[in-house]
């Protein structure tokens, strides 16, 4: 599971990412798990959004299983 969203940097976020307090800031959680789905480590990382974008390509996948790209 990945979860990104925006938030307002705390001081202590401010100082390590080189912003200011209070600026938005974009923060990516990300859940980890095992094969049996147990959850295994969740790591929250925040970004200095002046530094650093995320982009995501989402593809359609055939129900029967084939892959028909990008739409």
């Amino acid at each position: 599971m990945l979860n990104a969203t925006a938030e307002a940097a705390t001081a202590d976020i401010a100082r390590r990412l080189g912003c200011g307090t209070g600026l938005p800031v974009l923060r990516i959680d990300r859940l980890y798990r095992d094969r049996e789905l147990r959850p295994l480590e969740l790591a929250v990382n925040h970004f200095n959004p002046d530094r650093y974008s995320c982009r995501l390509q989402l593809r359609r996948v055939d129900p029967g299983g084939l892959d028909r790209g990008a739409r």
